[in-house]
């Protein structure tokens, strides 16, 4: 994370309910680095616990588990958007809550700034099984050194199919070469994961597809579509 720590929100209110709708609009960090508490509370799940007793925590997506334990963004960012209800009681307090997160956030530590390639390899290590971490990193690292020169051919590069080879992805083999083609040729999510059949390793694929499309990735997803003609 580079940078402090900050979350917003923007609200609306249901009349009928006398409830507060929470929509978070901007969150700095998600995940592990989230809170300051380590594992604690809630499933072990790191989090940021304020002082009025609400805890804070970033996982899969924003989700009222409880009034007092709230998850704000996680890695399934098309949940984003999703709106928190509130009592207005709930959301007073949710207020304090992130009103002590802000200021504690803008003294957080700053972590040195990270390269895409880094950032990549820390989603490969939370999203994905980790008896297939080094095998995608390895690939993902003959992307990167094949993307100097673009490839000429109507495939993958003959470096990058090698890299894949020489993994145990198995009866995946297929379907990883044509993840890393789709999302070269710019293909939705759902085109992709219509076509390409990655079983239980789905859901990391389609975090690594975001990490891709975000900002962060934007430099490993140049080289992908460099070793890929069109």
């Amino acid at each position: 994370m580079n940078g402090p720590k900050q979350i917003k929100f923007v609200t609306q209110y249901d009349s009928q309910k006398n409830q507060v709708g929470v929509t978070i609009t901007e969150q700095t960090v998600i995940g592990g680095e989230f809170g300051r508490d380590g594992v604690s509370g809630c499933d072990d799940t790191p989090g940021f616990n304020a002082r009025n007793g609400v805890k804070l925590m970033s996982v899969a997506e924003p989700e009222m588990k409880s009034a007092t334990q709230i998850f704000l963004r996680g890695y399934r960012t098309i949940k984003d958007s999703t709106v928190l209800w509130l009592t207005p009681e709930d959301f007073a307090a949710f207020c304090q809550a992130v009103f002590e997160y802000n200021e504690w956030g803008k003294q957080a530590p700053v972590a040195p700034v990270k390269d895409a390639w880094t950032k990549l390899t820390e989603v490969i290590e939370e999203h994905v099984s980790s008896e297939y971490q080094d095998d995608l990193v390895s690939i993902f690292d003959a992307v990167r050194s094949e993307a100097k020169e673009p490839a000429a051919i109507p495939s993958l590069a003959p470096a990058v199919l090698e890299a894949i080879r020489k993994t145990d992805f198995g009866d995946y083999e297929n379907a990883v070469q044509d993840f890393l083609l789709d999302v070269a040729k710019g293909e939705t999510p759902d085109e992709i994961f219509r076509d390409t059949d990655l079983g239980c390793q789905e859901t990391a694929a389609r975090r690594v597809y975001a990490f891709l499309q975000s900002a962060d990735g934007a430099e490993v997803l140049a080289a992908l579509k460099k070793v890929v003609r069109q």
